[in-house]
């Protein structure tokens, strides 16, 4: 009964009227149908574990099935896009357009939690499937940049670089050692987007904890 602009609608679960417990295993949300009809579904990698490109290169320290991630700054917009035969992606991607570039890069992100705790010194790999979004920028190009810090004041952290997405899925990679120590429950990488009008899909993200590999067997 009122008219909401296109990407700036929420669905809302009010659960506060009593003492509960409730799982919510799907939501789907549709316009101009009566009935929702099952669709066979492209096969494609578990979200809840490593692309092939990762496998052995460490600790996985994040949870690539909890795609829930905080999107903060003024100027934004934000959605959720289909990424079918993507492998990894579960089948979505969050897209995020800047049209109205911030002070800083830093002033529009998304934080993606860190289940494990970091440790001075560690070695941290951070790979995140993305690519600039159809129509985002004129040379196809976009800018991400990549911190990990502790999610509190004064956020100290880690691993400042940046990542160039292109037009085509890519699975982009870095590696940083951590100069700070930082809680199990407590981190987060955040993807800075605040840059000049772009339009960035980010389709999965996994941080490694690569000194965290097991040790190579010893011959008897």
């Amino acid at each position: 009964n009122v008219a909401i602009a296109k990407g700036v609608s929420i669905a809302a679960f009010q659960m506060s009227g009593a003492k509960q417990t409730v799982e919510i295993g799907q939501t789907i949300i549709v316009s101009g149908a009566a009935s929702i009809a099952k669709q066979p579904v492209a096969s494609q990698y578990a979200t809840t574990g490593l692309l092939p490109q990762l496998v052995g290169k460490g600790e996985l320290i994040s949870n690539p099935a909890d795609k829930s991630w905080s999107v903060y700054g003024k100027g934004e917009s934000h959605k959720i896009v289909p990424s079918p035969n993507i492998p990894g992606t579960g089948g979505t991607a969050l897209q995020v357009s800047v049209t109205a570039p911030p002070a800083n890069i830093y002033d529009v992100g998304v934080a993606i939690p860190i289940k494990a705790a970091i440790k001075t010194g560690d070695m941290i790999l951070v790979a995140v499937l993305a690519r600039t979004a159809p129509g985002g920028s004129a040379d196809g190009t976009s800018k991400i940049g990549v911190r990990i810090n502790e999610n509190a004041a004064p956020f100290p952290g880690f691993g400042d670089n940046m990542f160039t997405a292109g037009p085509g899925w890519k699975l982009l990679q870095l590696k940083s050692q951590a100069k700070v120590d930082i809680a199990a429950g407590k981190g987060v990488l955040v993807l800075h987007l605040g840059t000049p009008a772009q339009s960035v899909e980010i389709g999965q993200v996994y941080v490694i904890n690569t000194s965290a590999m097991s040790p190579a067997p010893v011959a008897p």
